[in-house]
């Protein structure tokens, strides 16, 4: 499910899940916000996610789903690129 996973001292979490839609995620414990990096090149930021979501996305089968399910159209969302 996890390609790799990157904790950082900086207050964020970055992982690289197996996926066919998504390259990578990153969270940010300290501003709560969750960046998803899409293949295609566009990003989208979530912003005032709880860490308990976040660890959900970490430990789900399927990143996509998770994301489709538990975080879009149920935070503020923002496309970056």
């Amino acid at each position: 499910r996890i390609m790799s996973v990157l904790e950082t001292d900086l207050g964020f979490i970055r992982w690289t899940p197996e996926s066919s839609n998504i390259i990578s995620v990153k969270y940010s414990n300290e501003d709560k916000q969750f960046l998803v990096v899409f293949k295609g090149e566009f990003s989208y930021l979530y912003k005032d996610v709880p860490q308990d979501v976040a660890q959900g996305a970490l430990n789900a089968k399927s990143i996509g789903s998770f994301v489709h399910k538990n975080i879009k159209g149920k935070f503020i969302e923002e496309k970056v690129s």
